[in-house]
């Protein structure tokens, strides 16, 4: 999940089925996805 870019959206952005998700995702989910591919990755 991550922010609506696009103006037009920012309504889905703030309101939408999965609440406010404003200014995700943050570095840290990044960071932990990362984590798991490369988990994946080895197996």
């Amino acid at each position: 999940m991550g922010e609506y870019h696009p103006e037009i959206y920012k309504a889905m952005t703030i309101d939408g089925r999965l609440g406010d998700i404003r200014g995700l995702p943050h570095e840290e989910d990044l960071a932990e996805i990362a984590e798991k591919v490369k988990g994946i990755l080895v197996v």
